[in-house]
């Protein structure tokens, strides 16, 4: 199998991979362009079958998404000969850890999602699976705060006190899975992709990037009573913001379902999941 640099010629053929999907095809116009990561199509026979990408999104990590096959391609090795790839490209970089994503809904269920079958052939551990939970926009109502950058530290002591073990000490954003940090927090509070209810005791990360049809949010972090009014209060901030409700990835089987339910979310009428994979590529060069 061969490996090249994807150009703009390719860009029907992604298409196809990915059955004209308008999410992908938004993504390859920016990504075609985007030198800072490796963007790469698979050839077998001088025909593309594959694609990939993978970028550095932290010192000594690497994040591996867009990888798609085409249905011919699947069960000849193919999907495993890109992700052996991608592991090598991300060592090559610098990266001491590779992360990636699968996700699936209600017609593959959280055990049968493409993809993490052949992550975990290659090594893969699952760092974190999360669940989709939705409520309906509400209007009124107190609406969130946006904490500066200088609020860093204080954030993610709220998030050390009441999340960071059950995301497993990450945050699953929608440009990558990194680390959670003050930094990290100082980052997204610059991009406006914090909220916090006025009182200050619970708060929000946006996740940033392509995805639902809501207000999405990584994640949520508060004592119980503070995360019921924050929770409703994203309610709110989907009205404001014109969008039909307010989606949170919560970790699956966790204490943060009391709070969800009593604030109106569900997590069966739409089901979806997401998993959050992550490879040792050995000690950070």
């Amino acid at each position: 199998m061969e490996f090249r640099p994807v150009s703009h010629l390719d860009r029907s053929r992604v298409g196809e991979i990915f059955g004209a999907a308008g999410e992908m095809l938004e993504a390859f116009d920016t990504w075609v362009t985007d030198p800072s990561a490796l963007f790469e199509v698979g050839e077998l026979d001088g025909e593309v079958v594959a694609v990939h990408r993978v970028r550095l999104i932290g010192d000594d990590l690497a994040w591996y998404e867009g990888l798609g096959v085409i249905p011919e391609g699947r069960g000849r090795g193919v999907g495993a000969a890109m992700v052996a790839r991608a592991k090598a490209e991300a060592a090559r970089i610098g990266a001491g850890r590779l992360r990636a994503m699968t996700t699936g809904g209600s017609d593959t269920g959280p055990d049968r999602m493409p993809g993490a079958g052949l992550l975990k052939a290659a090594g893969f551990r699952r760092l974190l699976a999360l669940e989709l939970w939705l409520a309906s926009r509400l209007e009124g109502g107190e609406e969130c705060r946006l904490p500066g950058p200088e609020e860093a530290d204080r954030l993610f002591q709220l998030i050390e006190a009441h999340a960071l073990s059950g995301y497993a000490g990450v945050f699953p954003g929608g440009f990558g899975v990194l680390d959670l940090a003050p930094e990290t927090i100082g980052r997204l509070a610059r991009r406006r992709q914090v909220l916090t209810t006025s009182s200050g005791g619970s708060l929000a990360l946006l996740a940033g990037g392509p995805g639902l049809d809501a207000l999405e949010v990584a994640l949520v972090a508060g004592a119980p009573a503070a995360l019921t009014d924050l929770l409703m209060s994203l309610r709110y901030e989907a009205d404001l913001a014109g969008l039909p409700g307010a989606g949170i990835w919560a970790p699956a089987g966790s204490d943060l379902a009391q709070s969800l339910e009593r604030a109106g979310y569900d997590n069966r009428q739409n089901p979806a999941w997401r998993w959050i994979h992550e490879l040792s590529l050995g000690p950070w060069r």
